[in-house]
């Protein structure tokens, strides 16, 4: 059972949270194009953040079957709140870059979105930490799961060995 877990629960939650980490950090790359780059790049920025968005959507849904545990339930929830308050703050930073300085929007960026996405990255570190932990748990399990049938088959073989000798005499 621990190999089954390992491969099928703790690694690939590990994956998936890494893709969201992967794709969160994007988005807040893309949202800080949006405001350095010149007007004519807007458009294509503000087309970027809208796929990273839908991406980043999808991949949270997709780790959502591979919770296992309550605390990963807890963190994926956590995670979850905080993706829609970040992600409206930046559509705040979009609607609004019309009408703001660059230095305005990087201000708002700095003292708004840059923690909320702190954070929410300190949440999904904790998620692989708990799947980390996990994985190294169920690794533990598999090894000892393997002795104690190794040890089980060294005994049955001494003791046919034993019971062979007896009939012979």
């Amino acid at each position: 059972k621990s190999t089954v877990e390992l491969e099928t629960d703790w690694l690939p939650s590990i994956r998936q949270a890494g893709k969201i980490d992967s794709t969160l950090l994007r988005l807040r790359l893309e949202g800080l194009h949006y405001t350095a780059d010149g007007d004519d790049k807007r458009p294509a920025a503000l087309a970027k953040i809208g796929q990273l968005k839908t991406q980043l959507a999808k991949e949270v849904t997709d780790y959502s079957p591979l919770i296992s545990v309550p605390e990963e339930q807890k963190i994926y929830s956590d995670i979850m709140q905080g993706l829609k308050i970040y992600e409206a703050k930046l559509d705040i930073l979009v609607e609004q870059s019309g009408t703001r300085s660059t230095q305005e929007s990087t201000d708002f960026i700095n003292t708004t979105t840059v923690p909320l996405a702190n954070a929410l990255q300190e949440a999904i570190d904790h998620l692989i930490s708990v799947n980390d932990e996990g994985a190294t748990e169920s690794g533990v399990a598999a090894l000892t799961q393997y002795n104690q049938g190794f040890n089980f088959t060294i005994a049955i073989m001494i003791g046919t060995l034993i019971l062979s000798v007896l009939i012979a005499i």
